[in-house]
């Protein structure tokens, strides 16, 4: 159930892969990011923003931040 509200509030995690060989790698990244929204349990995504940032090393790699709000529990008609 969709609720309209003038004020909200969500939560929010970062990930990025590692320091150290593989960090640049996409895939690698984005498995271990379905990984932890599914450790998340029963929530509903508001918004996933993913970006390439350049590591002190100059190499680029991938950085994501997901804003979630806990999803309502389901419940069962009778």
């Amino acid at each position: 159930m969709n609720q309209q509200s003038d004020q909200w509030s969500a939560y929010h995690f970062s990930l990025a892969n590692p320091e150290g060989p593989g960090r640049g790698d996409v895939p690698r990244f984005l498995r271990r990011l379905a990984d932890t929204v599914e450790e998340c349990g029963n929530i509903e995504i508001q918004d996933t923003v993913f970006v390439q940032e350049m590591g002190d090393d100059g190499d680029m790699f991938p950085r994501a931040t997901v804003y979630y709000h806990r999803a309502e529990p389901e419940v069962e008609e009778a």
